[in-house]
């Protein structure tokens, strides 16, 4: 089922989020408090997810469409770690920072 993918991967996501190398980045960054809003949207989305299984299973429409936005905006999320990712890698190289390489 979709919305358990969705479930999962917002779940993925909060615990690349929640790790501790990307706190110390965070803090690192200057980006703290942003990082603490988008953890408490993807709890919020989580949780939201849960009321939509129930409501897709009735083969909701409008829960369906909501369900396929926000599979895009999950997988630009991701896209978006992953890129954050990359750069961590690019600057370890570049300057030998440790941090990059536990990422």
């Amino acid at each position: 089922m979709a919305d358990g993918i969705l479930f999962d991967m917002a779940g993925r996501l909060l615990d690349v989020l929640e790790s501790h190398i990307f706190h110390e980045i965070a803090l690192a960054w200057g980006v703290k408090d942003d990082i603490t809003k988008l953890k408490q949207t993807v709890r919020g989305v989580k949780a939201v997810l849960l009321d939509a299984q129930k409501q897709h299973s009735k083969k909701n429409d409008l829960v369906t469409e909501w369900l396929r936005r926000l599979e895009g905006v999950l997988y630009e999320a991701d896209d978006l770690l992953d890129a954050f990712s990359l750069e961590l890698r690019k600057r370890e190289m570049m300057t030998g920072n440790k941090l990059a390489k536990e990422v």
